[in-house]
């Protein structure tokens, strides 16, 4: 009976020769040859045919490279030899890979996003130039160099369109296409819309399917989601802050269905920013949110998880299999050698789409850089460490014998390169698209400890207005006063989150400074020591105007900051939000709401006013989850176009009662709050869903 030869194809994993650690692991597709008999013969007939590294035996496998013509080769000596070859055939009819080759001994040949490329020995001029370019590979026991795709139209260009290795690139439609798609995205690298009018017509159409009515991107946000799409889900958003990063990703996410479950990987300070934009954006999907090593997980269609959590859960996360991983703020896996930047890259690999997104990729340096690159277009960067740390991070031995991969050089260079990687648009790009003035709520999640310490202080008022009770009802002002308290006691749970949103901020947009407000001066004050205690700040240009701060320091101030000699000012509301300017901002934070809607309306017009340059102003409310914050915001949110004292006449304080008594009554709806306390001053008990029914 003639013996079957089986194959069967395998990663060969090695390392090159100044990689004396072995840190950085090579691959090689090879196929194995098994003819499961004895046959020396057979063994010195193939090593004749096929010299080393073409077929080897490692001490277990026999095998050869993954080339169609030495496949070829080996299949007629076995042939020659009687083996049956039926299963190398099928395989090479299945080849995907096929070798474009010519008599004179050039061949091109595809592996994924990968071209290997053979020069003749003698043809020193296009091995002189295939070693121009960037990213190129040397694979010695194959004999060839190895190409990124996206390289593909520099060689051709170099070599000319009559070359032999051009004419066999430009024969697979796969890289024609591949080159396209390159110009198209590095054409839309910057832009602020398309002008392909149909495209965007197909992704508001899919999306309009998903979205509520009503919900729709800015213009500038379809030439994200068309880039993304053009990176085949691969790519760096690298936009300026403000501008919608989070709704670019989820609106990728939303035209890929087919690859779902989601995973988002974020900063633990903006895990609930996530949760709450996936579910207005995405209201009939399912949501789960990681919020410690304990969670166990479910088959929700997203997932949000902070980056401190990857490494606990990281084979959990690996056996959900997701399709797309969204890697938010995503200069926080810089350090390749951190446990969470591993765990983010293993179950981000076994992904299909990759969508990194930062305003701030580059927080110091260019390798900071690299392990984004590595996995938004590995064939590109993955395992080509040291010749980037060389090119682009001015990498060297100093003079203590140690590498040194902390500069930069070639800046324009990797600035040219990175535009089919990446885009980018300035906040000043897309002005115009963007209304005058944006209103942002962040969640903020406090620690459990500040957490318990809260409701600590809610049990404490409940206690007293039971005591209270008992000795025959509240005093006057009890309700405020206790709905005042709680307000406080949240407002000191968001200085840490402050501050870290403060520095993120400020790596942004370095030379622009920014207004926060407060109300309570313990919370002001406690902002700034943390700022000047925190080595991320300097504390030095930082000022503040509250309550007995003589009109002299406040002009001091005020004329410093519109100079551009400060980094920020820290404003009472009550005492700054009239009578001032602060045009040199574009951006104001509240740390603490007001009971007047039109109180902070004021303050924000600090900024928004005659002089201000930017077409947009931001003002970022911080809302700590789980607290009177929450209810708060949706009350005066929902009041904020009826309670201007001007407009409706009613004063001050009757706009602060009725926010308290709808505040109040929310409470008691969500169980916060006992349900008499709305009897004692004078509320209806709401009805219950069976009494309305």
């Amino acid at each position: 009976m003639t013996q079957i030869v089986d194959v069967e194809e395998y990663d060969e994993v090695w390392y090159s020769k100044n990689d004396y650690s072995k840190r950085y692991p090579r691959k090689s597709k090879r196929l194995i040859l098994d003819w499961k008999t004895r046959d020396t013969g057979l063994y010195h007939a193939m090593k004749e045919e096929l010299p080393f590294p073409a077929f080897k035996w490692d001490g277990v496998n026999m095998s050869v490279s993954l080339d169609k013509q030495v496949i070829e080769s080996a299949a007629v000596v076995l042939k020659k030899r009687g083996y049956d070859i039926t299963k190398i055939s099928e395989h090479l009819s299945q080849m995907t890979n096929e070798v474009v080759s010519n008599s004179s001994g050039y061949s091109v040949s595809i592996d994924d996003n990968t071209l290997i490329i053979r020069v003749p020995y003698n043809d020193t001029s296009s091995r002189y130039t295939i070693k121009q370019l960037s990213s190129r590979k040397w694979l010695p026991e194959t004999k060839a160099w190895s190409i990124p795709m996206s390289e593909a139209n520099k060689l051709i260009n170099k070599l000319g369109d009559e070359h032999a290795l051009s004419k066999s690139m430009n024969n697979y439609e796969q890289v024609r296409d591949y080159i396209k798609t390159k110009a198209q995205r590095i054409a839309i690298s910057s832009a602020a819309d398309l002008n392909d009018n149909d495209a965007v017509s197909e992704i508001k159409e899919r999306l309009a399917h998903r979205f509520p009515k009503g919900k729709s991107l800015y213009p500038f946000q379809y030439v994200g989601v068309r880039f993304a799409e053009l990176a085949g889900g691969k790519c760096l958003i690298g936009d300026d802050m403000g501008i919608g990063k989070t709704i670019q990703a989820v609106a990728y996410a939303t035209l890929h269905e087919e690859q779902w479950p989601v995973l988002v990987v974020c900063p633990a300070n903006v895990k609930y920013h996530w949760a709450k934009e996936i579910r207005a954006w995405l209201p009939t999907s399912t949501l789960q949110v990681v919020k410690n090593g304990k969670h166990e997980f479910d088959d929700s269609d997203f997932t949000v998880i902070n980056y401190d959590l990857m490494r606990k859960k990281v084979d959990d996360l690996m056996n959900m299999g997701y399709g797309i991983v969204i890697l938010d703020e995503s200069h926080y896996l810089k350090n390749k050698k951190a446990k969470r930047t591993l765990a983010c890259i293993e179950v981000a690999e076994s992904a299909t789409s990759i969508l990194a997104l930062s305003g701030t990729a580059i927080t110091n340096r260019p390798i900071e850089l690299l392990t984004t690159l590595e996995l938004v277009s590995p064939a590109e960067y993955k395992d080509n460490y040291f010749h980037y740390a060389k090119r682009y991070c001015n990498g060297h031995k100093n003079m203590y014998g140690f590498w040194d991969d902390k500069g930069a050089s070639n800046t324009a260079e990797l600035h040219e390169k990175l535009r089919d990687t990446m885009i980018r648009r300035k906040k000043k790009e897309v002005m115009a698209e963007l209304p005058d003035k944006i209103r942002q709520f962040i969640p903020v999640v406090p620690k459990d400890k500040e957490m318990a310490d809260y409701k600590a202080t809610h049990r404490q008022w409940i206690h007293e207005y039971h005591a209270y009770k008992e000795m025959g009802g509240m005093p006057a002002g009890f309700v405020l006063n206790m709905l005042t308290d709680l307000r406080h006691r949240a407002g000191q749970l968001k200085v840490t989150s402050a501050a870290n949103w403060i520095h993120e901020y400020k790596e942004q947009n370095e030379s622009k400074p920014i207004v926060v407000f407060f109300h309570h001066r313990d919370v002001g004050e406690g902002l700034l020591e943390l700022m000047s205690d925190d080595k991320r700040f300097n504390h030095k240009k930082w000022r503040m105007i509250r309550g007995g701060v003589s009109s002299e320091k406040r002009d001091e101030y005020i004329t410093a900051f519109q100079d551009g000699r400060l980094d920020g000012l820290l404003c009472s509301t009550t005492a700054a939000n009239m009578g001032i300017t602060l045009t040199a901002a574009d951006t104001v934070v509240f740390i603490e709401r007001e009971w007047v809607p039109a109180h902070e309306e004021q303050a924000e017009d600090r900024v928004n006013r005659i002089g201000q340059d930017a077409d947009t102003v931001w003002a970022i409310y911080l809302s700590v989850v789980g607290t009177i914050d929450e209810k708060f915001d949706r009350i005066v949110e929902g009041k904020r176009e009826v309670t201007s004292a001007i407009l409706d006449g009613n004063t001050n304080k009757e706009t602060r009662d009725g926010i308290a008594k709808a505040l109040l009554q929310a409470m008691v709806e969500a169980g916060e709050l006992p349900a008499e306390m709305l009897k004692d001053i004078g509320i209806a008990k709401p009805k219950s869903h069976t009494e309305e029914e």
